[in-house]
């Protein structure tokens, strides 16, 4: 409450028909030093997608020297391939959730700028009807995947996240990303 900046960002880009990078970066604490870290994060994600992930992150990482820092979920998505390649740092929740049920992506601790552990890349199966779903810990952890209908568009499931299990003291952000046909 009272805060005009948001300390959550997110990413999509698109670098080619088949092939996008998606993220969702965190901030820590609240306000303009949050937003700034944020976004300088973003910037690095958008000006550098190019480079392998575990790269990437590194790059991501020194940039925000000096910053609050930021925790991060960053998904590298080939539709062609039918693959996703995730890294996380800190406490972004991610998951794929598929026709046979979820799948959790895993994060290491620390933060980026600050204490970044080694970044591990997890390759997983991303084929057509399955969802990517990361957030940021604004929102609550009472919610179920299981509840919610995912034969709807991510954008409702997200509204839906995000109107009934974001905490009222902290930026919240929901990226759900589908693979159609």
């Amino acid at each position: 409450p009272g805060e005009t900046l948001n300390g959550d960002a997110y990413v999509i880009n698109y670098l080619n028909p088949t092939f996008c990078i998606a993220a969702v970066v965190d901030g820590l604490g609240h306000g303009k030093e949050a937003n700034f870290a944020a976004q300088l994060a973003r910037q690095q994600i958008m000006q550098r997608a190019e480079q392998p992930i575990d790269s990437l992150m590194y790059t991501i990482h020194n940039a925000l020297r000096g910053t609050r820092g930021v925790t991060i979920g960053l998904a590298y998505i080939n539709t062609e391939l039918k693959k996703m390649s995730f890294s996380g740092i800190g406490n972004i929740e991610s998951f794929i959730m598929t026709p046979e049920g979820k799948k959790n992506l895993l994060s290491f601790g620390g933060i980026m700028g600050h204490n970044m552990r080694t970044p591990r890349v997890f390759e997983f199966p991303f084929n057509p009807g399955d969802f990517l779903c990361l957030y940021s810990d604004g929102i609550t952890s009472r919610w179920k995947p299981e509840d919610l209908d995912w034969k709807s568009s991510p954008q409702k499931n997200s509204e839906i996240i995000l109107n009934q299990f974001s905490r009222p003291n902290d930026d919240a952000t929901v990226l759900i990303i589908s693979h159609t046909l």
